[in-house]
């Protein structure tokens, strides 16, 4: 009996070790027949908060090729268009149409004409014919709007020259990229499009635009007629929502500016730092080197195209610890610092939402402010204060006296018929 419970014992682990190698087999066999299942590609993943523009997103965000692209820069000796102009010439390739009619712009911004990519010609916007110069002898790829006259509080008072200088520049210059199939039309606007709007809530782009000023007013003006033009005549655009850009280059002359500009100007004709108001009002000021690559690149993102962005920075400041920020940056520890009236109509605090141009560009972390004050307040202190000095200002010219502030009415003049607020004579 014993023997027997063996046997079967026996006969079970045989039969058992058999069909493992027979199943074995049978595998190896399979494994031989069917290829290996292939590994489908990881599909692009929009990483929030980017989800909201998933679909747009889903288009290549690799930049298409610019060389030898000409490419038309307006307001170029401005600051911001000037730093645009170098950056297209040297960076990207192209070649620079730079025009510019030095009404408030420097001619010491203009990038060097010596270059084969680059060529500086001095003419007014607001003229047709001069526009359809420009268009009928050079190839224009892509448009770079930036010529205009930012002040905007002091537009309340210059609205006549406001809207002629923004909105006929502006008109003449979208009817020719119709006429001539440029690729697409970057407009530089501003987030004085938004006006004074409550609530503590960052400002995206989608919040609707209520404008308090005619220069926010005339920059909407110029945005909805992009729209129009993109939905009868299929003009592609990139509308750029900038706000209180300073840096190297910057006008420190007039007083109706960027403060940081004016600041620094008061410090070095040893003036008091002047705040309207109380000073809490918070801004968050952005440098300009970190918007030029953007904005130069803002064309050859074919996402970014027939999109607006807030672009900008994000830090927080108010006007009070600003002044100190400058002062500290000037090495003038010390300096006497004053508040008068505050103005009508002021933004308490402006803080916009900046993902989206994130999402789209994915620009590198913005430079620290205080860093920037330094990087600015050395340019200032060796380039910026001879120019100050060489620099001999005309007498200040508005369309409306009334209400203007008590700061700014020495030296101004009422006239029926402004051809530019400030004009410098270098």
């Amino acid at each position: 009996m014993a023997r027997f419970q063996l046997r079967l014992a026996a006969l079970g682990i045989f039969s058992v070790v058999f069909l493992l190698f027979f199943a074995v087999i049978k595998l190896n066999e399979k494994s031989q027949r069917e290829p290996p299942p292939v590994r489908l590609a990881k599909p692009i993943v929009v990483s929030s908060p980017c989800k909201k523009w998933k679909r747009e997103l889903m288009k290549t965000r690799n930049p298409v090729e610019s060389d030898k692209d000409v490419v038309l820069v307006t307001g170029a000796a401005g600051f911001i268009g000037s730093s645009v102009a170098k950056y297209c010439s040297r960076r990207l390739h192209m070649k620079v149409i730079a025009v510019d009619n030095l009404s408030s712009g420097f001619a010491h911004n203009l990038p060097s004409t010596k270059s084969s990519t680059l060529e500086f010609i001095r003419g007014d916007l607001t003229s047709v014919d001069f526009v359809a110069y420009l268009f009928a002898k050079f190839n224009i790829t892509y448009v770079y709007h930036l010529a205009d006259y930012p002040a905007s509080y002091l537009s309340h008072f210059t609205r006549t020259f406001t809207y002629r200088n923004a909105l006929m520049s502006s008109s003449h210059l979208i009817n020719a990229a119709v006429k001539h199939d440029i690729a697409c039309f970057v407009f530089v606007s501003s987030t004085a499009v938004y006006g004074s709007q409550p609530g503590s809530r960052p400002i995206d782009e989608s919040r609707s635009p209520r404008p308090a000023d005619p220069y926010g007013i005339s920059k909407l003006a110029v945005e909805l007629d992009l729209m129009t033009a993109k939905d009868v005549f299929g003009l592609d655009y990139v509308v750029l929502r900038l706000h209180s850009v300073f840096g190297d280059g910057q006008s420190s002359i007039d007083p109706y500016r960027n403060p940081i500009a004016r600041f620094m100007r008061q410090i070095v004709y040893n003036e008091p730092i002047v705040i309207h108001g109380n000073g809490q009002q918070k801004r968050s000021f952005t440098y300009v080197s970190d918007v030029v690559p953007l904005i130069s690149r803002a064309p050859l993102i074919p996402a970014a195209r027939n999109q607006i962005f807030n672009v900008g920075a994000d830090q927080m400041v108010s006007m009070n610890d600003l002044a100190k920020m400058v002062i500290a940056a000037m090495g003038m520890k010390g300096h006497k610092i004053v508040h008068t009236s505050p103005r009508r109509l002021e933004v308490n605090q402006a803080v916009f939402d900046h993902s989206k141009a994130y999402c789209f560009f994915n620009p590198p972390p913005p430079t620290e402010l205080s860093i920037a004050l330094e990087l600015t307040a050395n340019w200032f202190q060796t380039i910026g204060r001879s120019l100050l000095k060489m620099a001999k200002m005309r007498r200040t010219f508005v369309e409306v006296k009334k209400k203007l502030p008590r700061l700014w009415i020495e030296g101004v003049t009422e006239a029926n018929n402004v051809d530019h607020p400030k004009r410098v004579v270098q």
